[in-house]
């Protein structure tokens, strides 16, 4: 039976009042459960940036790797998600490739895409 957007919109919640490491773990598990069905991109974007603030930038990439696999095109926000997050682990190269992406695409960038980048 698929998710319904609540049931994601649950452990999002969860995750964020999540006190502790193991209390934060469990809700990481609980949404990578979602992460076999589509989703909104604004649950995509909500979901990869929540991630990559509690430092889980890698959590948040297969997320927006998900969304392929699922046949959703990614709009410029879910590209500027994607593109923190590969910042915060110090990839560069990827950082970039996602913007040379995204102008593959016609997806324009904008400042704060740019910032991502450079962050």
């Amino acid at each position: 039976e698929m998710p319904r957007s609540s049931d994601v919109q649950a452990c999002l919640q969860q995750l964020k009042t999540a006190w502790g490491l193991r209390e934060r773990e469990m809700a990481i598990q609980h949404l990578q459960a979602h992460q076999a069905y589509p989703q909104s991109l604004r649950l995509y974007s909500q979901i990869m940036t929540a991630l990559t603030n509690l430092q889980k930038p890698k959590c948040a990439i297969e997320w927006f790797e998900s969304t392929k696999h699922h046949g959703i095109v990614p709009d410029g926000y879910l590209y500027c998600c994607a593109i923190s997050a590969f910042a915060k682990l110090k990839d560069e190269r990827m950082a970039v490739q996602l913007l040379q992406e995204m102008q593959a695409r016609s997806i324009p960038a904008d400042v704060t895409t740019y910032n991502a980048a450079i962050s």
